[in-house]
């Protein structure tokens, strides 16, 4: 049976990253203490002063990223933001995806051993659970609309082979579809930082998360960034992560991460068991409702639609967009995501559908 995992800022948040309505917090007291590019973080606060200005006259979300990082690229567009020149106008998308990028790098918390990288302290339930598909990998895929690396370390630490899927043709390795990009993919130099359908190159994480400790170890659940935007600038690499606004702008990524998306699409279609955890179905999220709608046409009997949220308001936005055979397979628990990595580790246990029991 065909089990797929999607995972919401609801994961990022419980290993210490932050959520799209207070990054910009977040990233203001980090540019304070200096732990994010200087350039970037001055031209972003700058560009929210401007904004505030318009406020005045027209309803802005200034407090939410999405919001703000739209602004920004129509602003680009424009060319114009109020009284900032014309050249820092043009950097606004480039400066935003990298305070973006860093917040959530700084603040994602990894255990750091001897050995190397170990996922967040939150994803050992998940990572339990993972591990009962050692020999059926081919049965398990995993889709995120998280930037950060919890997952990617995850499937180093259990020795699978992510695929990442941005060629046409499918790798050996356990689907890992980032919808929104990731901070271990780049691009070339030279190609606008993300403009333009460019060529997006996944960083090979792998000697990095081995050689990161540096000998050093932490007690266990201590927290510790894993920082890999030094490596990013290797081999002629623009250094800059790929992260796939969500906003209109989404075409402009289009040729670049389809192929993610169809195999997002493609592994939802044969999918018998369906979990969801720390996802909250925005209602602007026209996106993944299309997903889940055209991607879900196919053979495939659902068997399971499990939904793992402890925001009680977030279980009728997922039944208004379930169909009458999927309604009647739907569950929803009031749990946050560790905690319900680890129920859904019991109840799968329980029914013997794991992989190796009948």
């Amino acid at each position: 049976m065909k089990h797929v995992f999607i995972l919401g800022a609801g994961a990022s948040r419980e290993a210490g990253g932050p959520l799209m309505s207070d990054l910009l917090d977040r990233a203001e007291r980090l540019s304070r203490n200096r732990k994010i590019d200087e350039y970037a973080s001055d031209l972003v606060f700058r560009g929210l002063e401007e904004l505030q200005i318009a406020h005045s006259k027209a309803a802005l979300d200034i407090n939410n990223v999405e919001s703000v990082m739209a602004a920004f690229e129509m602003a680009a567009l424009f060319g114009r933001l109020g009284k900032l020149t014309p050249k820092d106008v043009s950097e606004l998308p480039r400066a935003i995806t990298t305070v973006v990028a860093q917040t959530v790098e700084e603040l994602v918390e990894f255990q750091i051993q001897s050995a190397g990288v170990e996922a967040p302290y939150s994803y050992l339930s998940l990572k339990k659970l993972l591990k009962q598909w050692d020999l059926h990998r081919e049965q398990v895929a995993l889709v995120t609309f998280n930037y950060d690396l919890a997952l990617d370390v995850l499937l180093n630490n259990l020795a699978f082979t992510p695929d990442y899927s941005l060629e046409d043709t499918f790798g050996s390795g356990v689907p890992l579809l980032k919808l929104h990009g990731s901070l271990g993919w780049t691009t070339k130099a030279g190609d606008g930082g993300g403009q333009d359908s460019p060529v997006i190159i996944p960083l090979n994480l792998r000697p990095h998360i081995e050689k990161h400790s540096d000998q050093i170890e932490f007690p266990p659940g201590q927290g510790h960034p894993f920082r890999v935007r030094p490596f990013l600038k290797q081999r002629g690499l623009s250094g800059l992560p790929v992260i796939v606004p969500p906003t209109w702008a989404k075409e402009n990524f289009y040729k670049s991460i389809r192929n993610v998306w169809r195999r997002a699409a493609r592994e939802l279609g044969e999918a018998e068991n369906i979990y969801v955890f720390g996802y909250s179905l925005p209602e602007v999220d026209h996106f993944f409702r299309l997903l889940y709608a055209l991607g879900t046409v196919g053979a495939a009997r659902l068997k399971r639609f499990w939904v793992f949220n402890p925001d009680r308001e977030v279980e009728g936005r997922f039944r208004s967009i379930l169909g009458q055979s999927a309604a009647t397979r739907f569950r929803y628990f009031e749990y946050t995501f560790g905690d319900g990595a680890q129920l859904l580790f019991n109840l799968l246990e329980r029914e013997k559908a794991l992989p190796g029991q009948s």
